[in-house]
């Protein structure tokens, strides 16, 4: 862990900061922007929210890292590059999430090539700046989760990757793509391992749920 966190704060892979040690939940009937200065001290560290990053309507609501984006791409001198519309090659889906996660395994002995890959990542991310997630007011608020697994993709070590991703209503909320901890000797192992991934978290969000009195 510490040689990790060496590696970050050379390499400025992150800025970190100390945590909120004051925070307040969103009121349901409120304005989401208002709620959301309010979880932040008056300080001059305060969020730009006229940036509308987040949009709410009375049927809908818009949210989008604009300005995230921009300021990553600016930072790397990627502000004026060229787009793509896929962030790996042609059979990938258009999504950052797996490009990133393998990325991140060669963090502390990144090469060329994955310096190439990471700027097309930047390059597909250019052409999505103006995306948006959004969430619509549903009448069917059901759970639905979704697995599946990347049988021994990774060539140094033949491990596999877990995939999920959750919809609650109108939308996905949750997603994730990760390595698996051991070697699957079969592709019902790998399946097994990414179906057990998913049901813990489904167990999760379910009690969530009822917490929320949502079931």
């Amino acid at each position: 862990m510490e040689e990790e966190m060496s590696m970050i704060n050379k390499n400025k892979t992150w800025e970190l900061v100390k945590s909120l040690k004051e925070e307040k939940s969103l009121e349901s009937n409120g304005c989401l922007e208002q709620s959301l200065m309010q979880t932040v001290p008056s300080t001059n560290t305060r969020p730009d929210l006229s940036l509308k990053e987040i949009k709410q309507s009375k049927n809908k609501v818009l949210i989008c890292q604009k300005k995230y984006t921009k300021d990553i791409l600016k930072k790397f001198q990627m502000d004026e590059c060229k787009a793509t519309s896929t962030p790996m090659n042609q059979k990938e889906k258009p999504d950052i999430m797996f490009a990133a996660s393998l990325l991140s395994r060669f963090m502390h002995c990144a090469s060329e090539m994955n310096l190439r890959a990471a700027k097309r990542i930047l390059r597909y991310i250019k052409g999505t700046v103006d995306y948006s997630v959004k969430f619509e007011i549903c009448q069917n608020l059901r759970l639905y989760g979704f697995s599946d697994n990347d049988w021994a993709r990774s060539i140094d070590d033949m491990k596999s990757t877990s995939g999920y991703y959750f919809s609650l209503g109108s939308r996905i909320f949750l997603w994730s793509s990760k390595k698996q901890k051991i070697v699957a000797q079969s592709i019902a192992e790998a399946e097994f391992i990414a179906a057990t991934a998913t049901a813990n978290q489904n167990l999760w969000l379910k009690k969530m749920m009822r917490d929320l009195h949502l079931e």
